[in-house]
């Protein structure tokens, strides 16, 4: 007689909801805490059906496929902060503290920046 749980298997309904979860963003742990198993239980699920292991797979890409055409679209808009997001995430773009700003612009610091006087020529030639 075997001991132990059943084994766990999974519907073509709980593959459509998976591949959801995914898309969503849910980690293999959440996904597998709402399939009522074990994260090792869905290791070895993805180990044993490939149809488990290209749900999740298929899940994460199409979140990733939404979320970065929705970026685009703010990038297309104008979106300064989405521009500057992916100029970093990127193209290797950086804040570092310290560094000199371009030419006429001024240091980032806490004070209102001025400009200085300039002398007012003199008429002693």
């Amino acid at each position: 007689m075997p001991v132990g749980h059943p084994k766990k298997t999974i519907s073509d309904d709980q593959l459509i909801q998976i591949e959801e979860w995914g898309k969503l963003g849910l980690t293999q742990n959440q996904i597998a805490a709402n399939l009522g198993m074990s994260a090792a239980t869905l290791v070895n699920r993805k180990r044993e059906c490939a149809k488990v292991a290209e749900a999740l797979v298929r899940g994460k890409d199409r979140g990733i496929s939404l979320v970065a055409g929705k970026l685009w679209q703010k990038i297309e808009e104008g979106n300064l902060t989405a521009i500057i997001f992916y100029l970093k995430t990127q193209a290797g773009w950086v804040d570092r503290p310290g560094d000199e700003p371009p030419i006429g612009l001024p240091k980032a610091s806490s004070k209102r920046y001025t400009p200085k006087k300039m002398k007012e020529p003199s008429n002693d030639d």
